[in-house]
């Protein structure tokens, strides 16, 4: 498993790490200034100033690390596809605007244009060359999988070009995009190991390369992604989505990344225990270790509920080895996890790690209803009067020797 799940985690973390300092100086040098639009929320006005284009580094991370699985893991060349194009999409329309000092960028129909020609591809390659139904699974549905017929075509038009227009909404903003994207990278390479769909090597590789990039991206961001780092985000998450047959999920992903658009500069406390839930711990660490506290607790919550479902399954193992892989596998997901609740906002700890500890409930509680089914189907069948067999056969009878005259 550390293979491919691991490594790409590891290099792409470490390639971000590399070119941050390096990229970062070049773009300040050239002058790729963060632009706000005045009618945005007032907060993101103080971020003028702050280079941008970051999303390069993203890309960078990505497109090196997911090249050496190419040949083994050819499934994931869609979603490598789907990632980089739209990223060079975004870098096109971020160099009209900062490099050229054409503030439209890309025309809107030229924009639009080169959209539905890379989503065209992507479904052609989806459908004619990877085989993949555009059937959804249904949450919650105990499997059920939704076959809409030919307008799951058109449908994935909307989802992919919803999705990667939609991303450039929370760039702006100290490590949302990035912190939420990673959530959702990291609970798709979770579905991709348990599926073995053959895509984890690109997942993990974001992984890797939006943690490394929230180290220059958290709470106060030295640059932000741009439309090259979110389109190309958008992009991701679409293709992923639609190799794991699960569109329907990217409306959870539309909610947790478009929160902090919304959220305008307002206080939205969590019944006085959480203080703020658009802030994130970063954030509250430097208001004091009072206020941090429930941030901290968050934290703890949010990390643990990725740990605990791995301790839950190995309890019963015997396999020492296979529990000791799986535990330090745990603990390695759990730092990963820390790190990433660090520059997200409250909000999204709370209602992720709420979530997983109610699923993590239910799953227990139903296991608990199926042992006990099995344990009465035991008793009932060791109750059961088997009748006796008995062996009828007659033994031959054995030759009376020969009386001797």
């Amino acid at each position: 498993m550390s293979s491919h799940v691991v490594i790409p985690v590891l290099a792409a973390f470490a390639v971000s790490l590399v070119l941050g300092p390096i990229v970062i100086p070049f773009l300040r040098k050239l002058k790729m200034k963060q632009t706000e639009r005045v009618e945005g929320v007032q907060s993101h006005l103080k971020k003028a100033g702050t280079p941008t284009m970051g999303g390069i580094i993203i890309l960078a991370a990505v497109i090196v690390t997911s090249l050496f699985y190419v040949k083994d893991y050819p499934k994931i060349i869609p979603v490598l596809f789907l990632t980089v194009a739209f990223g060079l999409i975004g870098f096109l329309d971020d160099y009209l605007k900062v490099v050229l000092k054409r503030s439209d960028g890309l025309m809107p129909m030229q924009k639009m244009a080169l959209q539905i020609i890379v989503t065209a591809v992507f479904a052609f390659y989806l459908v004619k060359v990877a085989d993949i139904p555009l059937t959804m699974l249904v949450p919650f549905s105990n499997g059920y999988y939704l076959d809409i017929g030919w307008m799951a075509v058109p449908l994935l038009f909307v989802a992919v070009i919803g999705t990667v227009n939609g991303t450039n909404f929370t760039d702006g903003l100290d490590g949302l995009a990035s912190s939420v994207t990673v959530l959702v990278a990291t609970f798709f390479t979770v579905v991709a190991i348990g599926t073995k769909s053959g895509i984890e090597p690109v997942t993990c590789a974001v992984v890797g390369a939006l943690l490394g990039f929230l180290l220059f991206n958290v709470y106060p961001a030295s640059v932000f992604m741009g439309d090259t780092g979110s389109l190309a985000l958008g992009g991701f998450v679409a293709s992923t989505a639609y190799m794991l047959q699960m569109p329907i999920f990217i409306a959870l992903f539309q909610v947790l990344r478009e929160m902090g658009d919304r959220i305008g500069e307002g206080t939205y406390s969590f019944y006085n225990l959480v203080p703020n839930l658009v802030t994130t711990p970063s954030q509250a660490f430097g208001e004091g270790f009072g206020t941090f506290v429930p941030y901290l607790i968050l934290m703890i919550i949010f990390a643990g509920a990725t740990f605990l479902p791995m301790v839950l399954q190995q309890l019963k193992t015997e396999n020492t080895q296979q529990k000791n892989q799986t535990l330090m596998m745990g603990a390695i997901m759990s730092l990963m996890m820390l790190w990433i609740s660090w520059g997200s906002p409250a909000g999204v700890l709370l209602f992720w790690g709420a979530s997983s500890l109610i699923g993590i409930g239910q799953n227990q509680l139903t296991l608990a209803r199926c042992r006990a089914a099995d344990r009465r189907k035991e008793e009932e069948e060791a109750l059961v009067v088997k009748p006796i067999e008995v062996n009828v056969t007659r033994k031959e009878k054995k030759k009376r020797p020969k009386k001797k005259r």
